[in-house]
């Protein structure tokens, strides 16, 4: 488990207002998760879609190493999602309205976890989800363009004392999930 978490920080430390580009392939149906401000940029992420359960599988772009996944629900509007070992619940707190909660042992002082939600809006063009914090500050956006064939989002860190790659892949694995529940 060690090396794994070696092998993903490998891309680099997480910079405040670090920005990750999401390019989508229907042809190999995956995400390939990059640094928006390089073209040239390996991916930093890979997300594989699959149709039977885990439905999301997320790999390190540095050696192809699994380290989360996420399961959609038939019947349920809730989803969960399994990060190296840390099972979540994405929790609907509205039905009709993108609405999540879940739990984030990444962001407590102590071993009680805390709750994160992610909220949206959106227009004819783009859904933008935010994550805030207990205290209702902004703690990582994600945009997705509705109508884009390539470069279907775009993925910000927004709290500048963040400096763990454990909450940019806590966040990467938990709003991935929400655009399909």
């Amino acid at each position: 488990m060690a090396s794994t978490t070696q092998a993903i920080q490998q891309p680099g430390d997480l910079a405040p207002g670090r920005t990750l580009q999401v390019d989508f392939s229907w042809k190999k149906f995956k995400s390939l998760i990059t640094e928006k401000d390089d073209p040239n940029s390996k991916p930093v992420y890979i997300v594989d879609y699959k149709t039977f359960s885990p439905h999301l599988v997320f790999k390190s772009g540095v050696d192809n190493s699994t380290f989360g996944t996420g399961t959609l629900h038939p019947i349920s509007i809730n989803a969960d999602c399994d990060i190296r070992g840390q099972h979540i619940t994405l929790k609907a707190m509205k039905r009709f309205k993108t609405s999540y909660m879940h739990l984030s042992p990444t962001f407590s002082g102590t071993k009680e976890p805390v709750p994160l939600i992610w909220t949206s809006d959106c227009d004819f063009k783009t859904w933008d989800f935010i994550c805030m914090d207990e205290n209702q500050l902004p703690v990582a956006k994600f945009s997705a363009n509705i109508w884009a064939l390539m470069g279907c989002g775009c993925w910000m860190i927004l709290l500048g004392w963040i400096a763990r790659c454990q909450v940019q892949i806590y966040h990467v694995v938990s709003k991935l999930r929400c655009p399909f529940c």
